[in-house]
C-alpha cells in the first residue's frame, strides 16, 4: 500500500486484501473508513456511504472491475427516498476484494464523473493467487441491546485447471445482523 502510493501520480491511498482481512471490517465502507479523508455515513450501525474531502456521497465515482456502481435510492425505501447517484457499500462484502484505491485527484487517464474521488474496487483474480484456497469464517457477535445474536458465515474456493490457464473462484457469504433501535416522535 505505501509503494502503490509512493509510486502513484497524484494523490491516492490503497488498501489491500491483506490489510483487509487484518481488520474487523465487515462491508467495503468500513474498510474505506481507514484511509485519510474519507468520511463514512453510518445506517444501522454499518457503513453504507462514502464521502471524500468533504464532498457529497453522490460527487464520488465508484466502481468495480471497471464497472461503474449506481444507486437509485438513498434512504430506507420509504417515501423519504431521494434518488441519487451514491453507492449504498454495506451490500458488499469485504471478503471479495483484493484491492481498493481511493484516487483524490482527477488526470486525464481516470474515467470523469467524480468531484470528490474514483473509488476503484478490484476482485480477485484465481490466476494471480499463489496456492489454491479453501476457507471457511464464522463469526457470531452477541448484541446487548437488541438481546439478539448475530452470524456471518464466509467462504471461498479456488482452483486452476489446464496448466494454470484457467482459474474459478467462488466465494459466498451470509450474514445476519440484528439490531435495535429506539426513536420518539
Amino acid at each position: 500500500a505505501i509503494n502503490a502510493k509512493r509510486l502513484a501520480d497524484g494523490v491516492q491511498d490503497s488498501i489491500f486484501a491483506e490489510d483487509i482481512g487484518k481488520s474487523t471490517d465487515q462491508n467495503i465502507g468500513d474498510a474505506l473508513s481507514r484511509i485519510t479523508g474519507v468520511t463514512v455515513q453510518e445506517e444501522n450501525g454499518e457503513g453504507t456511504r462514502i464521502s471524500v474531502r468533504g464532498a457529497g456521497a453522490n460527487l464520488n465515482q465508484i466502481s468495480l472491475n471497471g464497472v461503474q456502481l449506481t444507486s437509485s435510492l438513498n434512504g430506507s425505501g420509504g417515501s423519504g427516498s431521494t434518488a441519487d447517484q451514491s453507492v449504498d457499500l454495506s451490500s458488499f462484502s469485504s471478503d471479495i476484494l483484493a484491492s481498493i484505491n481511493v484516487i483524490k485527484t482527477s488526470s486525464a487517464d481516470h474515467d470523469e464523473g467524480s468531484l470528490g474521488a474514483n473509488v476503484i474496487l478490484r476482485t480477485v483474480k484465481p490466476l494471480l493467487i499463489d496456492k489454491d484456497r479453501r476457507t471457511l469464517e464464522v463469526q457470531t457477535r452477541y448484541n446487548q441491546y437488541a438481546d439478539e445474536n448475530s452470524y456471518k458465515i464466509s467462504g471461498t474456493f479456488s482452483e486452476k485447471f489446464l496448466d494454470e490457464n484457467l482459474g474459478i473462484i467462488v466465494t459466498g457469504s451470509k450474514e445476519t445482523s440484528d439490531t435495535r433501535r429506539d426513536q420518539v416522535s
